[in-house]
């Protein structure tokens, strides 16, 4: 909630980038005459002066505003607001919140984004967030690194015209591919096949530990059973319990190992699946 200072006649509002591009609504608690509430507006009290207003009939009453915030805000934006029960309204600062993303450039916003090489070198479509989410965006082949490409329209809107919006200056910053993926591309096809051999793999294991598991008999020592462990030099008893355990640990270890192969097969069945999308992309940037 935002707080009036009827010393200064004004109100600090710091807005998130998002906000201050598309505007929003702000809660306001300020002071603001209003009728005595012990005289009801009269300035009198069985005869006398009212002791709460001294004869005035009014007094400051708290109250809560709400205000709308247009789009296209700037740093040191100065606006007026209406309030009720202030005359000439209360005037609005506008500050900005840092943004972890982006960084404002008059109407344009910069940012950056990490791509791996082989996309430099053949082309291909990246996520990039902006303001209103993330988008694809596809970007041609031979970019060098640290090239900065202009994403048309995605910066911040006017204020006097929010319609008309600056643009997305995107960074990329080459980062190494991991070489079984590094295939541009050649055998995207390959790659996405065995990501999802790999996953079929991982899940098969899983299953079939559960499975074991489940139908395992554990022996159950009697005066008539006696259950033993052989080894190459000894034979050792058993009971249930360190059965069930041994059996635990087993399952434990082929579960994680699933768990594993299912997780590499899906990050390269992604890594594939980034480059099968690069037709895909609806937004073409061109470098700056």
């Amino acid at each position: 909630m935002l707080h009036y200072d009827p010393r200064t006649g004004s109100i600090e509002c710091r807005l998130a980038l998002e906000d201050m591009a598309f505007g929003c609504e702000r809660e306001v608690e300020y002071e603001a005459a209003g009728p005595c509430v012990n005289c009801e507006g009269r300035g009198v009290d069985e005869g006398d002066t009212c002791a709460y207003c001294g004869g005035s009939g009014t007094m400051l009453l708290p109250r809560t505003a709400i205000i709308e915030l247009p789009p296209g805000l700037s740093e040191g934006d100065v606006l007026t607001v209406p309030c009720e029960g202030i005359e000439d309204g209360v005037t609005v600062v506008v500050g900005q919140d840092h943004h972890p993303v982006f960084k404002r450039d008059g109407l344009d916003l910069r940012t950056a984004v990490n791509v791996e090489e082989f996309l430099l070198q053949e082309g291909g479509a990246i996520d990039v967030e902006t303001l209103g989410g993330e988008i694809l965006v596809k970007i041609a082949a031979g970019l060098a690194d640290r090239t900065v490409l202009r994403v048309a329209g995605q910066g911040m809107p006017a204020r006097e015209d929010p319609g008309h919006r600056g643009d997305l200056l995107v960074t990329v910053i080459a980062e190494a591919a991991k070489p079984d993926l590094a295939t541009g591309g050649r055998g995207v096809d390959r790659v996405v096949a065995g990501g999802f051999a790999l996953v079929l793999v991982g899940l098969a294991i899983i299953v079939a530990t559960v499975l074991v598991r489940a139908g395992a008999d554990v022996c159950e020592p009697s005066e008539q059973v006696r259950c033993v462990r052989v080894t190459s030099t000894t034979t050792v008893e058993v009971s249930a319990d360190e059965q069930e355990e041994r059996l635990d640990l087993m399952a434990i270890a082929f579960g994680a190992t699933g768990l594993v192969v299912t997780g590499v097969g899906v990050r390269v069945a992604y890594r594939g699946y980034q480059r099968i999308r690069e037709d895909e992309a609806p937004v073409q940037a061109s470098p700056q």
